[in-house]
């Protein structure tokens, strides 16, 4: 069986920045993929905290929540190797 690279055409939504010459820009993808998720848990976040409001138009406390969330992952991932490191002996 012979493989080959995968080639895309018509690509649309969010995708359709991503592909150059019939390639996916994966990583780019991915990235940006990433990004949009945590900007609608973010956003959920507010809404069942405060009143409705849209993070874009508060650049600034989207930005502290998302040093937040950063923050907590990077904590979850230091327990993680942790308790890898130590399986509790």
């Amino acid at each position: 069986m012979m493989m080959s690279d995968m080639e895309f055409s018509d690509a649309t939504g969010m995708a359709s920045r991503f592909v150059r010459d019939g390639k996916l820009d994966v990583e780019g993808f991915e990235s940006e993929w990433k990004e949009k998720r945590v900007d609608r848990q973010l956003q959920q976040i507010v809404n069942r905290h405060m009143n409705p409001v849209e993070l874009e138009q508060h650049p600034q406390l989207k930005q502290a929540l998302a040093e937040a969330y950063r923050l907590g992952r990077e904590s979850a991932e230091v327990k993680e190797i942790h308790s890898i490191a130590s399986p509790g002996f």
